[in-house]
């Protein structure tokens, strides 16, 4: 049997939304089946927080009047079948990573999302209403090298954090000396803009790592 999905927010990687006590998070899921399986899919999200289980939550198929897709794949004997989920919050501030499964019927095994396509689980990332009006490099690095220092200087844009950084070199004849400056904290609520080429940059996040070769801001 024949059967393809895509969720939104999307799986693979992290997605930043705003937070409040009531806000919900809507996650979009639809298969790609045969017109003649279109019936009682069960389909479900998977999620859960840093040090809690995981729990499931049910989707309910759209009608047309909330969603329009276009279905180039009719012609094909195929149907997209769209459901939704508007999750509760409820305030929570922690990460939220879930993943997708489904089942054609209430007695059929489920299928989960990551056997099918690898996708590897998303994560929502909650944004605060409100944030500090400025950081300290602490923030940011952890552990940098006992002869680094970081002090932060005037900034000429409202909204960003300028440091002055420095650490003592080693006079060297024809070698190089490095200086770390820490391990970066919490690297997925940032991203870095690399320069692509003279008049295009673009952005590069990381998850576990973030590996950039290209001049970068």
């Amino acid at each position: 049997m024949y059967v393809n999905a895509w969720l939104s927010p999307c799986l693979g990687t992290s997605t930043v939304l705003e937070n409040s006590c009531d806000a919900q998070v809507r996650f979009v899921a639809v298969l790609e089946v045969a017109e003649y399986a279109r019936n009682n899919w069960i389909v479900e999200l998977w999620y859960g927080r840093k040090d809690c289980e995981w729990e499931s939550a049910a989707f309910a198929q759209a009608s047309a009047t909330d969603l329009t897709v276009h279905d180039a794949s009719k012609h094909m004997g195929l149907e997209k079948l769209i459901y939704t989920l508007n999750l509760p919050n409820f305030g929570n501030s922690s990460p939220l990573k879930f993943t997708l499964r489904f089942k054609s019927d209430i007695n059929g095994p489920w299928i989960w999302i990551r056997d099918q396509t690898h996708a590897e689980d998303g994560q929502i990332i909650f944004r605060q209403p409100t944030v500090a009006a400025s950081i300290t490099f602490d923030h940011l690095f952890s552990e940098p090298d006992t002869n680094f220092s970081a002090k932060s200087i005037a900034s000429q844009t409202p909204g960003v954090d300028v440091f002055d950084v420095s650490a003592p070199a080693p006079a060297l004849n024809d070698e190089w000396s490095s200086t770390s400056m820490g391990t970066p904290t919490a690297l997925e609520h940032f991203y870095a803009l690399v320069k692509i080429r003279v008049p295009w940059m673009g952005p590069r996040q990381g998850s576990k790592t973030l590996w950039l070769i290209l001049m970068h801001l």
